[in-house]
């Protein structure tokens, strides 16, 4: 995702954090999601006469899929993106990543290829305990980054925003680290709005709500966020369409057809 999210902090941070593991045992049984393969159409929305941007257009596969011991999120997307001033560029990337069930463990790959060359692969693991844990990278190069207390991989962040859209809240302050990109883990203060009807393109009534999440690279001084993304997310964790907004230029992405895909039966001990 990624999934992908200023901000009444106060409300937030005057409450003591719960340690990923709390977290994670809290939404679990609360946010079921439902495993599916979700086609997107991705164009230009908007450009800013600096952003050397003339237009964009792709697609956008985001694959969840669901087994006993965890989840596994994989995003395959391409883009056109014709340039003002230069020839037009062709992007692709791929985002898998597998998730413990419990939230303790992440294990990532990312990729990202300009005009046929591998421009990154980021891949590496990390844990997730009540004193924070750490990233393991291995490439672009071995390093290990300690993570605060609370930050949450994921597929939690997507159940905690979900149950808090449930119960009413309008605002979550979350660190998040889902290893698409490499560093640290990222701030993202999300507001959610009014819920709405479903999604035009699913068969099922789940409820939708819209959400605007603020992203910042993390140690950040910025007052604005590096990028701010705008989604319709369905209650089953499906997104319905979605704004990401760089600052100079803005694109969208439109859910054009779903496949639900088979949910495990697991025995539980």
């Amino acid at each position: 995702m990624r999934y992908i999210i200023p901000i009444l902090l106060a409300f937030t941070l005057s409450f003591p954090a719960l340690s990923a593991e709390q977290e994670v045992n809290k939404q679990s049984h609360k946010t079921p999601l439902k495993p599916h393969r979700a086609y997107y159409t991705v164009k230009l929305k908007s450009a800013k006469e600096d952003s050397n941007i003339e237009d964009t257009n792709g697609k956008m596969v985001i694959e969840l899929k669901h087994d006993c011991d965890g989840w596994t999120l994989k995003q395959d997307s391409a883009s056109i993106i014709d340039l003002k001033a230069r020839p037009s560029e062709v992007m692709r990337s791929q985002y898998v990543a597998w998730e413990s069930e419990d939230g303790k463990e992440l294990k990532f790959r990312t990729e990202r290829v300009y005009n046929e060359s591998v421009h990154d692969t980021i891949n590496g693991s990390a844990g997730f305990t009540k004193q924070g844990g750490s990233i393991t990278y291995i490439t672009p190069e071995p390093t290990k980054i300690k993570m605060d207390p609370g930050t949450l991989p994921p597929i939690a962040h997507m159940k905690k925003l979900l149950e808090s859209a449930r119960t009413g809240e309008n605002s979550v302050s979350q660190q998040v680290f889902d290893g698409s990109f490499y560093g640290n883990p990222v701030q993202i203060n999300t507001f959610i709005g009014k819920k709405k009807e479903k999604c035009s393109a699913t068969l099922e009534s789940d409820t939708v709500w819209p959400m605007s999440l603020a992203v910042y690279a993390m140690p950040s001084k910025l007052a604005t966020p590096n990028f701010e993304i705008t989604q319709a997310i369905a209650s089953n964790g499906i997104m319905c369409s979605y704004t990401i907004d760089f600052g100079n230029y803005t694109v969208e992405g439109t859910l054009e057809k779903i496949e639900y895909l088979p949910t495990k039966t697991c025995n539980v001990r």
